[in-house]
C-alpha cells in the first residue's frame, strides 16, 4: 500500500511489474501528502493504556489490576486449634495446603469457638510475609467479614486445599507472588456488598463461584 501511494505520487496510479527499473514515468509530481504521521508522546501513552495486557486486564480498574498482581489467595483446612499461650484473644492454628502445612494466628477467640473452626476451609492471604504475634509466628491470615462487633469467617465449601482464588474476568494466576507487608494488603480494600465478597467492582470467585458471607451481608474484609 505504501508503494502505490508513492507511485500515485509521480501520477503511476496504474504500476506494475513492468515497471521496474524504468524512470521515465517519473516526470511530474504531484499530489503529495505525508505519508506516516509521527506519535506524539500523549498518544503513545494513551495506546500503551488501552492495549497493554489482556483484554480481560483491560477491563479492570486500576485497583483491580493491582490487587490481581499482589495478592495471593488460597483455600486452607484449618487442621488443629489451640489457644495462644500469651494472649486470651488469639488463636493458633494449623492449616493444610494440600501439599504444605502452615501455622497462622488469629484473633478469634471473641467469636468462634475452637470446635466451630477446626476441619473448617477458609481463605488464606498465601504471600503474605511472616510476623510474630505476641511471640508466636504466623505465617498468613485468614480472612473475615465485619461490621460493627460482628465477625464472619470466609468459610469454602467443598474446596479442595491449595485452590487459589482470583477475581471475577480475571486470568487465574498460575505462578506464585512475591511476599507482601500487611500494610501493602491492606492499602487494597475488600468489601461485602449483598453477602457477595469484592476487591472494588470484581466479585471474589474460587472455581469461578463467588466467594460469600453468612452473617454480614455489607461490611469490610481483613
Amino acid at each position: 500500500e505504501t508503494s502505490r501511494r508513492i507511485c500515485r505520487f509521480f501520477g503511476a496510479d496504474d504500476a506494475d511489474w513492468t515497471m521496474l527499473g524504468t524512470t521515465d514515468v517519473f516526470v511530474t509530481v504531484h499530489n503529495v501528502e505525508i505519508l506516516f504521521k509521527k506519535l506524539e508522546d500523549e498518544q503513545i501513552e494513551s495506546l500503551k493504556s488501552r492495549f497493554s495486557g489482556s483484554q480481560d486486564e483491560r477491563a479492570m480498574t486500576e485497583l483491580e489490576q493491582k490487587f490481581h498482581a499482589t495478592v495471593d489467595l488460597r483455600a486452607a483446612k484449618i487442621i488443629d486449634v489451640a489457644r495462644h499461650p500469651e494472649a486470651d484473644k488469639l488463636y493458633i492454628e494449623t492449616i493444610s495446603l494440600g501439599d504444605e502445612q502452615r501455622q497462622i494466628v488469629s484473633g478469634l477467640v471473641p467469636y468462634y469457638t475452637e470446635e466451630e473452626l477446626l476441619g473448617k476451609t477458609i481463605v488464606l492471604v498465601y504471600n503474605l510475609k511472616p510476623a510474630k504475634l505476641r511471640g508466636v509466628k504466623s505465617q498468613g491470615m485468614l480472612l473475615a467479614a465485619s461490621k460493627d462487633d460482628l465477625v464472619d469467617v470466609l468459610f469454602l465449601d467443598d474446596v479442595e486445599p491449595g485452590t487459589r482464588l482470583t477475581l471475577e474476568g480475571a486470568p487465574l494466576q498460575e505462578e506464585p507472588l512475591k511476599k507482601i507487608k500487611i500494610d501493602e494488603f491492606f492499602t487494597m480494600p475488600i468489601h461485602v456488598k449483598d453477602s457477595v465478597v469484592m476487591v472494588d467492582n470484581k466479585a471474589l470467585l474460587v472455581n469461578g463461584t463467588p466467594v460469600t458471607t453468612v452473617m454480614v451481608p455489607e461490611g469490610s474484609v481483613g
